[in-house]
């Protein structure tokens, strides 16, 4: 675990928003778009630069440095009928297995709870599901589009 590891709103950060963009590009957006492009996605986190209303976006700094980020959302694009989601979790990859994303998806909980909501859903690869599984979330489904991804709940 990081002892001095802050979690704050992108919102309240926004010059980190460049250097998580490419790490989530780096980390997830290769196997989620063949071709993503950084202008898009620094711009998808900017919309995520708010502070009291959804889509917020959280980044983990570590001696002033950003070395994770998550995000909460309306919808992700599928069953619209389903909200809030959890999404765009990232970890550099020095800094996993220290309880940082544990930490992230805690951070997200705690704000859907206090938007009153009661469930929050996830997209899941096969790799990561057992991963959230250890969090307390349950496999609900799977993406229409994609057989090998889950859709998962946790209740709150």
């Amino acid at each position: 675990m990081i002892e001095d590891l802050k979690i704050e709103l992108l919102a309240k950060c926004k010059q980190h928003t460049s250097v998580l963009a490419q790490l989530w590009l780096d980390e997830v957006g290769k196997d989620s778009d063949p071709r993503p492009r950084t202008e898009h996605v620094i711009q998808r986190f900017i919309e995520h630069c708010n502070e009291e209303k959804l889509p917020l976006a959280y980044a983990a700094i570590y001696q002033n440095n950003p070395i994770g980020m998550i995000c909460l959302r309306i919808t992700e694009g599928i069953l619209d009928n389903l909200t809030p989601w959890l999404g765009g979790l990232v970890v550099h990859p020095d800094y996993r297995r220290k309880k940082v994303g544990e930490r992230l998806v805690s951070i997200v909980k705690e704000q859907a709870r206090t938007l009153d909501y009661s469930e929050l859903y996830l997209l899941s690869d096969d790799a990561l599901s057992s991963w959230y599984k250890k969090l307390g979330w349950q496999k609900i489904g799977i993406a229409d589009n994609d057989p090998g991804i889950l859709i998962m709940a946790i209740s709150l």
